[in-house]
């Protein structure tokens, strides 16, 4: 029996996710109609993605990848890959549609591909939409969790469809184009398939084209004239590290977190041996509530300057050293989730 969803291990707040729930379909990057044979293929190509020779040019990603695979992908597998469990799993995404359209809950997308979904929300429409993305969700670390939230967005849209919501004050845009010719996840392939050499070309280029597709359609692909990031890059596209590092402070001060990382990852790809990077890499991932991150980075901050101010005054608050909440205060926490989380906020 499908136990009650654990507190989320990564902070994505869209979708499925902004309701306290882990949504597994979209940790595995398949869509909710997917049989167990699908799931097991989905979550093949997903752990080869993030194993550790993968994303090795760097220790951060190498512990950053093998987080990712521990705390989310692996306890989605061990969900969907049960014949049993998964079918439960299901019937309460269905009930929290159902719920949402009794309360007459306004729901409202950020992303354009879930938009788009909108205007046909059909499953081919879907599972198109899920596929497109998915071939892409794991190549970069730092756009995983954006990846993930935007197939929460997807799942959350098809099932409020399939259970008859009506959306408002929402403006679709133009009906999902088709996808390439492999329209569903049974046409999914690996990248480890051989092929001709027609084939790899063909393949490449459909990557480039959902790559281009995705960041058309990612709520984060376009951004404002007043966001720090584009003063870091106009005039040299590559950047220099002292820009990065002052783009990531000020979104770090503007709480932007996922901006501020792609600074920082940036800057990192320049110089390796800046301890300033690390450090505030470490502030971003504690905010992200990633103290396991966290702390990497502070400590190879503090490897390459053990003066490094802000590594020093943070590492203690995610190694275990920094003062405890009191008892009380955290009985009164624990009591307070137990009534909170997706089953407490269906039986209301």
């Amino acid at each position: 029996m499908v136990q009650q969803p654990k507190a989320k291990a990564f902070p994505i707040d869209r979708g499925i996710c902004q309701f306290d729930f882990n949504d597994y379909y979209a940790i595995l990057g398949v869509p909710i109609t997917a049989n167990s044979s699908q799931v097991r293929k989905g979550y093949l190509l997903v752990a080869k993605s993030l194993h550790p020779d993968i994303y090795g040019l760097s220790p951060v990603d190498k512990v950053i990848a093998t987080q990712y695979l521990a705390k989310m992908v692996n306890p989605a597998y061990q969900v969907l890959s049960q014949e049993r469990e998964r079918t439960e799993y299901s019937a309460i995404l269905r009930l929290l549609g159902k719920r949402l359209i009794k309360r007459s809950q306004q729901v409202s997308p950020t992303s354009e591909i879930a938009k788009k979904l909108i205007a046909v929300p059909n499953t081919i429409n879907y599972e198109q939409s899920v596929t497109s993305i998915a071939k892409i969700q794991y190549e970069q670390i730092d756009k995983i969790l954006e990846y993930t939230a935007q197939l929460s967005e997807l799942n959350l849209v098809y099932i409020l469809a399939q259970e008859g919501y009506k959306f408002s004050g929402i403006e679709p845009t133009a009906p999902i184009a088709p996808i390439h010719t492999a329209s569903s996840l049974s046409n999914f392939k690996s990248s480890s398939q051989g092929g001709s050499q027609t084939n790899s070309q063909n393949s490449y280029q459909s990557k480039r084209n959902d790559e281009t597709l995705i960041q058309q359609n990612g709520s984060s692909a376009t951004r404002s004239s007043t966001d720090p990031r584009q003063s870091a890059q106009s005039g040299n596209p590559a950047g220099t590290v002292q820009s990065h590092i002052r783009a990531a402070e000020e979104c770090i001060g503007q709480k932007q977190w996922s901006a501020a990382l792609k600074d920082l990852k940036a800057a990192i790809q320049i110089d390796c041996n800046n301890s300033k990077c690390h450090a505030l890499l470490g502030v971003v991932y504690m905010n992200q509530k990633l103290s396991g991150m966290a702390k990497v980075s502070f400590q190879q901050a503090l490897r390459l300057n053990p003066q490094e101010p802000i590594a020093m005054q943070n590492i203690a608050k995610v190694d275990g050293t920094a003062a405890k909440p009191n008892p009380e205060t955290q009985a009164k926490a624990k009591e307070t989730g137990k009534k909170g989380g997706l089953f407490g906020w269906l039986g209301k």
